[in-house]
């Protein structure tokens, strides 16, 4: 008898907390009922209704308008219409940012306001634009129906809320010293192109061209390990479709300029890393597709990629226009591609600084938007990059300058093919929000070759290893053996002519 009272105690403890419980959700679904009967009962609209590219530091104003199909206070039915339509009266308007960082309301963020004689009231609000990115502005407005104790016999008043979202995008506002920078940094890689150019053998790149091997792995590698190695770590350690779209972008991209300066600085093979860049150029109007065929539209869905022809055949003349005038600098003018190598080392470093200074300034939003992963994605992708690149190279015994070209060729993309890609693709702020990766991945690329420069050159102070050859080296060769063989046909002994008897 004991254990059924326990049991009968038990379950009725438990039917308790059931009904409870049970009870709980009628009251809920009936609170969202009448919610939903207002919000069916009340209206409102926004212009413009959505807030599109909004500039950092603008100000733009919304207009809201709200109205009730609300029944009037005179009519008898008044009390039972209310009673199941659960009508507003007075209201109170509140704004809030979702995201504080990148929008701002600028005015009162609460207004009280009462529906006028149609039921209807309208306020205006101003958001202001901070940084660049998405956000919402939450509009939740609070209906209070009172009702005439006259007519009802009762003081009443109900409070509901309704909740409306506001989507606003900021986009960065335009900035003059961008252009003026960009054209800089275009002037001082044309200027250090033709320096390049005077260093440039070309009977070394007709031997390098009769055995290709250097450009076949370089192209394996960077068309091949590069997108996969993208594709995959973006797959693992982003979760953002785009950011993973903009990191497989700078994958399938041709190699950029960068490898050619930062061969020349760590004594790489010049002529080979040159050569690379032109015919890897020249692949992206094919490999590119192709690559954006096979992954890129497993990564997003509803976008139409373009991939930038024209731009690409604009950057191999950028490219070899330079080029072709320092070598026939060289050719015409030994004196000064001599003057030119003396100091193409100095230049170059000046360059890329440059380069990194003015990407940093133009650029500086995008290290705020850096995460963890990010900057995760950036390092395993370039330092993959060095790696397969220099043991390719090593397992196919090439020397160690063409190893060193390999790699850097292998890990450093056209930067400025990925952004056109990017910012043809998507809109405005998306383009630029997918650009946070690929400046990660590019500044982690080049950061740790400044570390290893060093070393290299405090290695040959130390050691007092000898540089490379350059091209004053060669010209001061060509004139030592000349001199000498000026010298030894002037102290050439004379030889007798025979004699020619006469008859």
């Amino acid at each position: 008898m004991g254990f059924q009272s326990k049991t009968f105690i038990s379950n009725w403890f438990i039917l308790c907390i059931l009904s409870a419980s049970f009870l709980e959700q009628i009251n809920g679904f009936l609170k969202n009922d009448e919610n939903r009967n207002i919000r069916n009962n009340v209206n409102i609209t926004f212009n413009p209704p959505e807030l599109i590219q909004l500039e950092e530091g603008e100000v733009r104003s919304v207009h809201l308008l709200l109205y009730s199909n609300k029944v009037p206070y005179n009519e008898e039915k008044y009390l039972v219409s209310r009673k199941k339509s659960s009508n507003c009266t007075e209201i109170k308007i509140t704004y809030e940012e979702e995201k504080t960082g990148i929008i701002k309301i600028v005015e009162n963020k609460a207004v009280n306001a009462t529906l006028d004689s149609e039921f209807s009231t309208n306020d205006t609000f101003q958001i202001k634009g901070l940084f660049l990115g998405y956000s919402k502005v939450y509009v939740e407005i609070e209906c209070f129906d009172v009702v005439d104790p006259n007519e009802s016999g009762k003081n009443e008043s109900t409070n509901t809320q309704i909740t409306e979202e506001y989507k606003v995008s900021v986009i960065r506002a335009p900035w003059a010293l961008r252009t003026v920078f960009r054209v800089l940094v275009t002037v001082i890689v044309c200027i250090n192109y033709i320096n390049m150019g005077c260093h440039l053998d070309l009977n070394v790149v007709k031997t390098v061209l009769k055995k290709p091997g250097g450009v076949i792995v370089g192209f394996i590698s960077q068309y091949t390990v590069m997108p996969l190695c993208s594709y995959a770590y973006g797959y693992l350690l982003l979760k953002e479709a785009n950011f993973r779209f903009g990191v497989f972008i700078l994958g399938c991209s041709p190699g950029g300029t960068s490898s050619n300066f930062w061969t020349l600085l760590l004594d790489g093979d010049i002529n080979l890393s040159i050569t690379m860049t032109f015919f890897s150029s020249i692949a992206a109007l094919g490999m590119m597709p192709l690559w954006l065929f096979i992954l890129g539209r497993n990564i997003i869905e509803n976008e139409t990629v373009e991939v930038p022809f024209v731009n690409i055949i604009t950057t191999l003349l950028t490219f070899m226009g330079p080029l072709l005038v320092g070598v026939l600098v060289r050719h015409f003018k030994p004196k000064w591609a001599e003057f030119s190598a003396r100091i193409i080392r100095p230049f170059t470093i000046i360059c890329l600084l440059f380069i990194i200074t003015i990407a940093i300034i133009t650029n500086l939003y995008i290290f705020q938007l850096f995460t963890w992963n990010i900057i995760l994605v950036g390092f395993a992708i370039a330092w993959s990059g060095y790696t397969v690149g220099w043991v390719l190279a090593w397992i196919l015994r090439f020397k160690r300058p063409q190893i060193v070209a390999i790699s850097l060729e292998t890990a450093m993309q056209n930067a400025t093919i990925a952004f056109l890609v990017l910012s043809t693709t998507m809109p405005q702020p998306e383009a630029d929000l997918t650009t946070v990766p690929v400046v990660a991945q590019i500044q982690l690329t080049t950061f740790p070759l400044w570390f290893l420069l060093g070393i290299v050159t405090v290695f040959k102070m130390l050691t007092g290893r000898k540089k490379s050859k350059t091209f004053s080296h060669e010209m001061k060769e060509k004139k030592k053996s000349k001199n000498i063989e000026m010298y030894a046909s002037f102290n050439r002994p004379i030889e007798s002519k025979p004699q020619i008897e006469k008859y």
